[in-house]
Order: structure tokens, then sequence, then C-alpha cells
């Protein structure tokens, strides 16, 4: 048993160090320029350049610091430092190995990351590996490089501050310098296109960083705020709002609060508008979102709390509708948190919609196309109104030169506009009676009546009429 332990363990430990070396480089260096660091040289390179001096060292755990003599390309890894002496040419550096718990913690802080691309991992595991090259420590500690660039954040001058603040993360690889690195990237606009384009990934990728180094849940929410700016500086800005729901899960600060719902209300999802669609027989409550629902695929009935149970939730693209309301009744509802769009984002907060549905518009038609009427007194023609009681009849007659302009014209056998009825009036038909008829009205529903046309018509010769 205690050798199957072992060996287990001895698994655990092996699969564990290779998968945190996914996202965050166990070893890394900490650069000066013009120091010679004397001490026990492990090999001598020549020929070489300062980038394969530090991935020489690195590949070798005997490796604790190296100089890289920039005059003549050769490099000098070295298992310990026992004297540095100033060296003009020279380019020297230590390692420093990355926290175990860190690196054991990783795996897990890079799943909380989902709606990250697997390359965001891999930029931010790159920039991480770089950094060592990139910013000179100057021969400062930590502390020291911190404060500078503090006052320079404070003078706006964030490109000197980016630099002193990534000298710093060489010496301590510490979440928080990562967020304010990320901070300092992303206020950084100066220079060309090239450079700006640079920043926002960088922004980007420091936050990553500081994420997956970070512990407690000061340090993860700081990390996504920054993340969340540096998300929307790249365009990702659904990406940005899951973000800030994390950071709302871990510490629901003011401050989150007050940038999820500036996110929610730009990019997430929301109700823009509403329709109540009362002119319809059966008229609906319509409620219009800024993004596709979940058609054919989600059950919105829970999240739509209503007044009345007997009503039925229907979705179709960016809108849903309540169905079986009544003319001439107020509806109150509500769009629950949490309502699914089609994209996997979520209503933030419950929408209360108060509604009334009134009474149809008054409206008359004739329920078909055309009619051939009998040239006698019993002609009628059907007529179907809702909430009317009283028609204003015009008759028209279609010259016989004119009726082929009325078939290309398409105004023959369907309803015409009002612009189209003037055009009508004037240009192809003339009139030749004018009236009112008396119809029958039923609250709300369609009621068809038949009016009579034979006293009308009676003295008219054959033709078109409208």
């Amino acid at each position: 048993m205690r050798l199957v332990t072992f060996f287990i363990s001895i698994m655990f430990l092996i699969t564990g160090s290779l998968w945190a070396n996914d996202y965050i480089p166990d070893r890394r260096v900490a650069m000066t320029k013009g120091q010679d660091f004397y001490g026990s040289d492990l090999q001598s390179i020549f020929d070489t350049t300062l980038s394969a001096c530090k991935n020489a060292c690195l590949a070798n755990t005997r490796c604790q610091a190296f100089t890289f003599n920039s005059r003549s390309n050769s490099c000098f890894p070295k298992s310990k430092v026992d004297d540095v002496q100033p060296y003009e040419g020279a380019i020297s550096a230590y390692v420093f190995k990355t926290t175990p718990n860190i690196l054991a913690a990783s795996s897990l802080r890079a799943s909380e990351l989902a709606f990250l691309y697997k390359r965001d991992f891999q930029a931010a595991k790159d920039l991480a590996g770089k950094l060592g090259l990139i910013y000179d420590t100057q021969g400062n500690d930590a502390t020291a490089l911190w404060q500078l660039a503090r006052d320079y954040m404070n003078d706006q001058r964030y490109r000197q501050a980016q630099y002193y603040f990534g000298a710093a993360l060489t010496l301590t690889d510490m979440p928080d310098l990562w967020a304010q690195y990320s901070r300092a990237s992303f206020k950084d606009r100066s220079g060309d296109y090239a450079h700006k384009r640079k920043q926002k990934y960088r922004s980007l990728s420091a936050s990553v960083n500081a994420y997956l180094r970070s512990v407690s849940d000061g340090g993860k929410t700081q990390s996504l705020l920054a993340m969340a700016d540096a998300l929307e500086l790249n365009g990702r800005n659904k990406a940005m709002i899951k973000a800030l729901r994390l950071a709302e899960r871990i510490s629901p600060s003011q401050q989150v609060l007050s940038k999820l719902d500036y996110a929610v209300n730009k990019y997430g999802l929301k109700v823009v508008g509403h329709e109540i669609e009362s002119n319809l027989a059966e008229p609906r409550i319509c409620a219009e979102f800024s993004e596709d629902l979940a058609e054919g695929t989600v059950d919105y009935a829970p999240f739509v709390r209503l007044s009345q149970t007997d009503l039925a939730v229907e979705v179709n693209y960016r809108t849903l509708c309540i169905s079986g309301v009544e003319h001439g009744k107020r509806y109150d509802l509500t769009l629950r948190e949490g309502l699914p769009a089609k994209s996997g984002e979520t209503l933030l907060r419950n929408v209360k919609l108060s509604l009334y549905v009134n009474d149809r518009s008054p409206t008359a038609s004739f329920p078909g196309r055309a009619y051939v009427l009998p040239k006698s007194a019993n002609a009628g023609i059907p007529v179907q109104s809702v909430n009317a009681t009283e028609l204003e009849l015009v008759l028209r007659r279609v010259s016989d030169r004119n009726l082929l302009r009325t078939m290309q014209d398409k105004y023959f056998g369907r309803p015409i506009s009002q612009w189209e009825t003037k055009i009508f009036a004037t240009k192809i038909a003339e009139e030749i009676w004018r009236g009112t008829a008396q119809v029958k009205t039923d609250l709300n529903k369609d009621v068809t009546t038949r009016r009579p046309m034979g006293c009308v018509i009676n003295d008219l010769p054959p033709g078109n009429h409208a």
C-alpha cells in the first residue's frame, strides 16, 4: 500500500507540475545591464544570443544566474554568484523560482476563466517568460522599482510606469504588480498604431497573469477589473461581462457592481423596448431584447412572472411575447434575472413591466379580393369591421383605357395604402358615388356586415369599380 501511495503521489506531483507549466513559467530571470557576475560557471557558450543564453540557464536546474557578454556574444551560466562588478557590455541576470503553491493552483485559476481563448493563456505565459529580457532592474530592489512606477502613474506617464512595474515583476512576480502593469499598459495610448496594438494585448496578458497568481479574493477581483478593461479595449465585450460576473461572484463590491452595470447596459442582454399588439383579434404583449434568444432550446416560462397564470410565452429571435391576454386589461409582468440569450449571456436583474392592452382601433376591410356583382336590386358586398358603427364609402370607376394600368400597378384585388388611394383617385379612376353605411359592432371582435349595393350600381354601366 505504501508503494502504491508513493507512486500515486509522485504521479500527481509530476502531472500537476506539467499542467501548471501550461500557464506559468516555473522559473524566471531578473536582468541588470552593466554588471558582471563572478561565480561558479557551469559552462561557457560562445557565438550565441542573450535569449539563447537565458534559455540555456533556465534549462539547467543548477543554474542560478548568468552573464552575457554582448561584446563577444558569449554566455556564462552560473551555479552561484560570489561577486558583482561593473562591466560595460555585460548583461547579467538572477534566476527566481515561482512559488510552488502558485504553480499548483494555476490550473484551477485558469478553469475559472473559461470565457478566454487558449491563445490568451499562451500569450500571458509568453509575456511572463520574456519579461526578464525586456526590463532592466538597474540594480534596484522591487520596492524601489514599484515606488518609481507609482510616481510615474500619478504623473500620468504610463509608459514609464509600465517599465518599472515590469522590472519589479521580474523580481517578485506578485499578482498585484501584474494588475498594475496591466493598468499602465491599458492607459498608455501614446505612440503609433503598432505600439498601441501591442499595449492593448499586453494589458490583457498581464491581467490574465495577475489572476492566475492571485490567492486572495481581493487580488482576484482587482485582476478581473483590470481584465474587464483590457477585454473591452480589445473589442471582446461579451467576455468583459463574463469577467465582471465572475468578479461579482467573488466579491460583489460597489466598484464591481458599478462596472458590471456599465458593461451590461452597453453590451449585455437587456430589454430595449416593448410592444402591445392590441389590434390583433388575440392580442399579445411583446418585449424586445438586445440580442437573439435561445428559441426552441430554452423554456422561458420560468423566467416570466405574470399576474395571471393562464398565459403563454412565445419566443422568436429577439422577441419574447405573452399571448392569451385580453383587450381592456392591465398586466403586470416581470422578466426575471438570469433569463438567457442564445449567446449564453443572461439578464442582469429583474425587469418589471406594467402594460395596458387597449381596445382594437376602428378598422374596416373587404374580406375578399374582388367581386362580380349582378346588376340587380339585391346586389351586395360584405364589409368586415372592428369597433366601428358607421363607415364612409366612396365608389370609383376605372375606365377601360386605365384598366391595363390598374393591373400593371397591382391595384387590382388588394387593399391599397392611403398614398396609393390618392394617386388612384386623381389619376386612374373617377368618383361616381359617396355615402355612409351603418355596420354592426361587437367590442374588439371582427364583425361582417353585408352592405346592399343595388341602389348604387343599378343605373351604372358594366365596368370596373373600386
